[in-house]
């Protein structure tokens, strides 16, 4: 987390970030950031395309704590089972064993929609969750305890 994050006269306290030390690929390019939407949630964002231009109007989100996946899991909802993409090391999910490739349903093997997963990754500090982890051809129930790491 950065202490803050200054956008024009607004400020974002404790924002999670992701600094990139890449050297070519696409997190080396000249851009100097990527504002996600846990940081635009907290505004409501006009935009003035003929003069390029993006207004940011707080809303009732701005200055509310961020919701973070305590789990460690970066994953990509959008096909039927979701891929886990990174796993951040010394998560909760890291712990379990859940690497990048593997596939996830929930613990009665059912696919989720998106919003489902976002609910069971989102859950408070000291849930516990449990997932079936299909890994190559190998299919295991992995079971881990939400843990605000960040």
């Amino acid at each position: 987390r950065a202490p803050a994050l200054k956008i024009g006269a607004f400020e974002i306290r404790n924002p999670v970030v992701h600094l990139s030390t890449d050297t070519h690929g696409i997190e080396a390019g000249p851009l100097d950031g990527n504002i996600g939407g846990s940081i635009l949630r907290e505004f409501t964002c006009i935009y003035d395309l003929p003069h390029r231009l993006l207004y940011l109007e707080p809303n009732a989100w701005y200055g509310k704590p961020e919701l973070t996946d305590n789990s460690g899991l970066v994953i990509d909802s959008r096909g039927k089972s979701p891929r886990v993409l990174f796993v951040y090391p010394g998560s909760p999910a890291a712990r379990a064993g859940i690497v990048a490739g593997d596939e996830l349903k929930d613990s009665n093997e059912r696919d989720l929609t998106s919003d489902q997963w976002h609910d069971l990754l989102d859950a408070a500090p000291g849930s516990n969750v449990c997932v079936t982890v299909m890994h190559q051809t190998r299919v295991a129930r992995k079971c881990f305890v939400l843990k605000s790491y960040l």
